[in-house]
């Protein structure tokens, strides 16, 4: 599970980027007001709302308890579980519209609004995770439909040998959740840009309280980090420092 929701979370955050219609986002990157590790977080919190309601789906926990009908219509138009069966049957010719993570901040919105979940019968969702400042750079955000969907079969489903299992959300208890979490703590979030200034979400080994936005992709003629021995990295990255050997300057931005 942990290796489906760290592809999940790459694939999110790389289709936000992509879009064409995401410019404020990237350039709130780019110009250092969002940084890669909080942009990172938002990305967990989003993973985590969507793990949340499988585990609430599947246990019966969502919905209308005393009204059949008000149940179907957040089954069939709102519920993760419908987008997990669009998700498990999708084909790599989906369509690029955006409309299902539209409906998904739709959804998002009854449980943080009184007033829209009690249209549906449901209560509101207290706590951090679904708050108005959990995920605020995504709100307002386009990501197309293949992005979505690749993200919500790598949640959806694992491998075992040769055959694909539906992960079971009803068994699933908070250690596991947790494991998951913890085991996302070892990596940190890197932004790269490129040559045409198209940005690279990426996550490495390392802590996550290290992040660093860097113009300077793999192949740009920039010093390698000998120490990482990963090409693209800017040798002279301490605290208020963005100097590099010779006078040449790095575009370097430490995040977290």
């Amino acid at each position: 599970m942990r290796e489906g929701v760290e592809e999940a979370l790459k694939i999110l955050a790389n289709g936000f980027l992509a879009h064409p219609a995401n410019k404020d986002l990237r350039q709130r990157l780019q110009e250092g007001k969002l940084t890669p590790l909080e942009y990172y977080r938002q990305l967990l919190r989003l993973i985590y709302r969507l793990l949340f309601l499988m585990v609430a789906e599947e246990r019966g926990l969502i919905g209308a308890r005393y009204d059949p009908e008000k149940s179907r219509i957040y089954n069939e138009f709102y519920s993760v579980s419908r987008l997990r069966k669009l998700a498990e049957g999708y084909s790599s010719g989906a369509r690029r519209y955006c409309d299902l993570w539209l409906g998904l901040l739709t959804t998002f919105r009854l449980f943080a609004r009184e007033e829209l979940a009690c249209r549906l019968g449901m209560g509101v969702l207290d706590g951090d995770l679904f708050s108005a400042q959990a995920i605020p750079d995504l709100e307002g955000t386009h990501l197309a439909n293949i992005d979505f969907l690749q993200a919500i079969r790598h949640l959806s489903l694992y491998r075992e040998g040769r055959n694909l299992r539906r992960v079971n959300y009803a068994a699933l208890d908070v250690e596991e959740l947790g494991s998951v979490y913890e085991s996302l703590l070892d990596y940190h979030p890197v932004v790269t840009a490129g040559p045409e200034g198209r940005l690279q979400f990426e996550l490495l080994s390392g802590t996550e309280r290290k992040s660093w936005f860097l113009l300077h992709p793999p192949g740009t003629g920039q010093r390698a980090d000998k120490k990482r021995r990963r090409p693209g990295y800017c040798r002279t990255v301490g605290e208020g420092n963005n100097q590099g050997r010779k006078g040449k300057s790095f575009a370097v931005f430490k995040g977290g």
